[in-house]
Formats: structure tokens, C-alpha cells, sequence
């Protein structure tokens, strides 16, 4: 069982109410559930061959010092959701981002704190 599925098992089983017999009234637990999976959804549009300007649609850089190669992004919608990117340069020029840039590797979400510069 990989680390991300034990996560959000983790997590569901926090926020499931414990008054199995009465009544549930909504909790935060929805809204958390609702946000992991939006995050899944739009993990799921990038693949291996996607550029960067269509990864940006779903996922912003993360603070921090970034390359070319190898980008880290957070989650819009959740500071603790991150993925991150090995990209195939689009041309030579060795330091500029390019949003033409081709996705090689792209990790599973993770939860983990935000990077402050």
C-alpha cells in the first residue's frame, strides 16, 4: 500500500463521525474529502508528454528555489498538496522556464508543508 493511499486512509478515518447511530451533521470532513479529490482529478490531467502551460492550469509553482529539469508545485486550492515535475527541455537555452517545456516524470500528490523563501 503506497504512502499516499495510507495518507488518505489516514485522513478519512480521522474525520469519519463517531455517533454511527444518531443523526451526522455536516462536517469539515466533507469539504477535506472534496478538496483530496479535486486535487486527484486534476492530478489525473497530467501525464507523461504534458507541457508545462497545460501543468500550470491545475498546479502553481512552489516557493523556493526551482530548475528547469525539475519543478515543484503546490496545489491551488491547499498549501499541503504538492506534485512534482521532471520536465525535457523545449530548447537549449539552459535557464529559462519555457511553457513548451515536456513533462517526463510527474510523482503522485503528497502532502507535506509549504517551502518558504
Amino acid at each position: 500500500m503506497n504512502f499516499l493511499l495510507r495518507s488518505l486512509v489516514a485522513l478519512a478515518l480521522i474525520f469519519i463521525p463517531s455517533g454511527l447511530g444518531l443523526p451526522q451533521t455536516p462536517t469539515g470532513a466533507e469539504s477535506c474529502l472534496e478538496l483530496l479529490q479535486a486535487a486527484l482529478v486534476d492530478r489525473s490531467h497530467i501525464k507523461s508528454g504534458s507541457t508545462r502551460k497545460e501543468i500550470e492550469k491545475y498546479f502553481r509553482h512552489e516557493g523556493g528555489l526551482q530548475f528547469r529539469r525539475t519543478t515543484h508545485y503546490v496545489y491551488p486550492k491547499s498549501p499541503y498538496i504538492h506534485v512534482d515535475v521532471e520536465f525535457q527541455p523545449s530548447s537549449d537555452e539552459a535557464t529559462r522556464f519555457s511553457p513548451d517545456d515536456k513533462a517526463v516524470n510527474v510523482s503522485k500528490l503528497y502532502l507535506d508543508y509549504s517551502v518558504k523563501d
